[in-house]
């Protein structure tokens, strides 16, 4: 299938997060095996893996978002702190119920959490819109905290009804949990192309469902969900970290992943990343068409991306169980934003003593601010920054 682009939309259609439409200059990178009679129209999921390429030509004008950030990606319940160019928004810890059911302390495992996002920065585009968002549904029965990062021309919008439907869904499914979260986004699935142009836009879809002690992480896409687990309860030795490890929920859908690069190369589609004027691979491997420079996309599994889930990237989720113990202590769950600089480990550490005061709001501050920082020094712009943190009280 040739998809005919000889007529893309308006400029203004594209989204700037690192997506070049013709009138634009790109980066002065080749593609490997590419044909060059023709000019490509490269559009893709730039901003994800960053790479430094793009520092050697020259700024331009970046196109805008068409329309704004749906306004109920604001919480009347949240509060702001200033944080560099940007704002650190920290969610309430109000409880949004899928049921109204009372809440008997003494069996509660989830005692506290919160969540906080940030939006990204890209030079010469101030009026950047944040393309992610967030999930924090208590029920004393069954709880469900998620990440959704989008990305696109309209990645905001997509994310932003995952996050609406979602629960939704899974709250009228009668079957077993695993069972619930993938008729949801089958359902989800079938829907967004009639709502949204999903052609080059998607999201990236990270749930944890908490049932008793068990949780169920389902993971489509780069956003990431780790356990922090105290395996040594002194609190004079643990308060450094050392004795502390964490325990990964979830891995990143990546398309140089051999399962992954085998399904997109099945569906006739390419597994290539840039390379430089010198031949060397510059920035993260992206799923091509066979015949099109597009779309470029940095991940293997998304939800929507209608051009790229022609060649092999699936909506399909994996998922995880796993049984929480008097050890684990708390979840982080984040977009990839999170943890492009930081790794999992330093993540649990930066969270600990947060975790000792009772404190998921300063928690998901720091984690937030420690991400940017390290954005700030490794490149020239900053992804969308959000992450939610669940603090666990299990005996």
């Amino acid at each position: 299938m040739k998809f005919n682009l000889s007529s893309p939309p308006n400029k203004e259609k594209f989204l700037a997060e690192k997506i070049y439409s013709p009138s634009n200059p790109r980066p002065k990178v080749n593609l490997q095996k590419v044909p060059q009679s023709k000019k490509p129209l490269i559009l893709g999921h730039f901003l994800k893996k960053p790479y430094k390429i793009p520092k050697t030509h020259e700024n331009t004008s970046l196109p805008t978002q068409n329309s704004s950030t749906p306004k109920s990606l604001v919480s009347k319940n949240c509060r702001t702190l200033s944080q560099g160019a940007n704002q650190i928004r920290i969610m309430s810890q109000g409880m949004n119920h899928l049921r109204n059911s009372s809440v008997n302390p003494t069996q509660n495992i989830i005692f506290k959490y919160a969540s906080a996002t940030q939006t990204g920065f890209i030079p010469d585009f101030p009026q950047k819109e944040n393309q992610d968002s967030s999930l924090e549904i208590y029920n004393p029965e069954i709880s469900m905290f998620g990440i959704f990062d989008g990305h696109g021309v309209h990645g905001g919008r997509v994310s932003n009804y995952i996050k609406n439907r979602l629960p939704l869904l899974f709250s009228k499914m009668t079957r077993d949990v695993k069972s619930s979260i993938k008729s949801a986004i089958s359902i989800i699935k079938e829907e967004l192309p009639t709502l949204i142009d999903t052609s080059f836009s998607g999201s990236t879809l990270n749930v944890v469902a908490i049932k008793g002690k068990k949780l169920f992480c389902a993971n489509i896409g780069d956003s990431r969900a780790i356990v922090g687990n105290q395996i040594n309860d002194i609190s004079n030795k643990t308060s450094s970290g050392k004795k502390w490890a964490s325990v990964s929920l979830s891995r990143d859908h990546k398309p140089d992943i051999e399962e992954e690069a085998a399904r997109i190369n099945r569906a006739g589609g390419r597994v290539l990343s840039y390379f430089d004027e010198s031949g060397n691979p510059a920035g993260p491997a992206r799923v091509w068409l066979k015949n099109q420079n597009i779309p470029g996309l940095a991940m293997s599994r998304s939800i929507g991306d209608a051009i790229a889930a022609s060649v092999g990237v699936i909506s399909e989720p994996e998922i995880i169980e796993y049984e929480l113990t008097s050890q684990d202590k708390f979840l982080v769950i984040g977009s990839d934003g999170v943890f492009e600089f930081l790794s999992n480990e330093e993540i649990v550490k930066l969270i600990i003593p947060f975790w000792r005061n009772r404190d998921p709001q300063g928690a998901c501050k720091i984690v937030v601010s420690s991400a940017e920082y390290r954005w700030r020094n490794e490149d020239v712009m900053v992804d969308d920054i959000t992450v939610v943190v669940v603090f666990f009280n299990v005996d």
